[in-house]
């Protein structure tokens, strides 16, 4: 194994200080192994065939040094950015116009090029599972990103419980360095970055990569987690006062610096900076974030298809839960919401749920199902999942009767909702 501790990216990016420049704040993108698993990028697959007309599967067809005595072979890939996994696919004729268009919507094309390359990059590499010839299942992790897994001996992949039980050091040592490409400052850059890689019940395969920007604002240190890919899609911004006190910030939060708010509107890894909004004073603070005024929105309710505003309901308590029928986290809440709309029955609370998924699979769902929880579509013409921010479901928000978020997230879920509500609720 190797270990993967404290690399810096290869020389020529830029390391300068970072200061305000037309609300972009410019960063350092460093990796090696360090703390904060718990915000460091982390994925998955899972040992499943490619699905039927998967427009990715010829290009496994390059992939040599497949040990001929294994036997029930999987090869699949890991993708690091899947924009750029795309934006090159489309170009290279894999993918048609229509698949283009769905997942970029309309970008420029010159927005896209700064930041993507046209070319074909390694932003992914490839991982193997297979059985020897004893039975045993064994695995190889393409790490130098050649397409040939003869010069990768087979790794050991640890559970969660088997990581935990590691001292630092074996942590470090446990880590696998691997190497990607991706477009930073208009070229393409070599990255070598730590992975740990993780067994999920033998059914799939479990990844963090340990990699991060740092910068400075207004004399402070933030470091950005990436959410989704070397694009830093879905990013976390955490801003540090000193090294003990630090707020977590996601995108469309507002931040307070010295006596002025500022609004995070994310990351642009191709230029490496961040974007802060400074807001205007005197004009109301509008964030899906506790201490704030929650964003106004209005949509359709599916089962009444009357149209609910988040104003019309002032003076009451509002619980908002983004889900969808697709999501099986979402439908295990909604017993507890339902314990907590029957506990709560006679106070000045309503309850609501948004979704993105389409009025005609949810109707049904929601009917044999039996659930009655009230929810409202939220669209692409009226995208109020967008308007929150939302990256992961379930998502739920309490806002009070003045307006301002009182709680969100974790502290809304499961066992914990009923308890939370009962705090402020009275």
């Amino acid at each position: 194994m190797r270990r993967g501790f404290g690399i810096l990216l290869a020389a020529g990016l830029l390391l300068v200080s970072c200061g305000v420049q037309n609300g972009e704040v410019t960063f350092k993108f460093k990796t090696g192994y360090h703390e904060a698993q718990a915000e460091t990028m982390t994925g998955g697959l899972g040992w499943r065939p490619d699905y039927e007309g998967y427009p990715w599967t010829e290009m496994k067809k390059e992939v040599k040094g497949v040990p001929e005595n294994w036997a029930d072979v999987m090869v699949k890939e890991v993708v690091m950015n899947y924009d750029q996994f795309r934006y090159q696919s489309y170009h290279a004729g894999i993918i048609d116009k229509d698949y283009f268009d769905f997942y970029f919507k309309g970008e420029p094309d010159k927005a896209l090029s700064q930041r993507l390359s046209e070319e074909f990059i390694r932003c992914y590499f490839y991982v193997m599972r297979g059985k020897d010839e004893a039975g045993v299942t064994r695995y190889l992790i393409d790490s130098d990103n050649d397409h040939d897994f003869s010069n990768n001996a087979p790794v050991k992949l640890l559970t969660h419980e088997e990581w935990d039980k590691l001292s630092e050091k074996e942590k470090r040592d446990a880590c696998v360095d691997v190497r990607v490409e991706a477009k930073l400052n208009g070229k393409v850059r070599t990255l070598t970055i730590p992975f740990r890689f993780m067994d999920w019940n033998g059914e799939a395969l479990g990844w963090t990569a340990f990699f991060r920007g740092e910068g400075t604002f207004l004399g402070r240190k933030f470091i950005i987690f990436p959410g989704g890919g070397l694009d830093f899609d879905y990013p976390t911004f955490r801003y540090f006062e000193n090294s003990e006190a630090y707020e977590d910030f996601t995108e469309g939060n507002l931040l307070f610096a010295l006596g002025d708010h500022y609004r995070f509107n994310g990351v642009d890894t191709g230029a490496m900076t961040v974007m802060l909004e400074k807001q205007p004073v005197g004009e109301p603070l509008l964030a899906a974030q506790v201490g704030y005024t929650a964003p106004p929105f209005q949509g359709k309710e599916i089962f009444s298809q009357e149209t609910r505003r988040l104003e019309d309901y002032r003076g009451k308590y509002v619980y908002l839960v983004f889900w969808s029928r697709a999501c099986p986290w979402c439908v295990k809440e909604i017993p507890y919401i339902d314990e907590a709309r029957k506990e709560m029955k006679g106070k000045e609370i309503v309850f609501f749920g948004v979704t993105k998924t389409r009025e005609e699979e949810m109707k049904p769902f929601m009917k044999e199902q039996g659930i009655t929880l009230p929810t409202i579509l939220s669209t692409d013409e009226n995208d109020i999942s967008g308007l929150y921010h939302v990256r992961g479901i379930p998502y739920p928000v309490l806002i009070g009767p003045d307006g301002k978020v009182l709680a969100e997230g974790g502290n809304l879920r499961m066992g914990s909702l009923l308890p939370k509500l009962k705090e402020f609720v009275q």
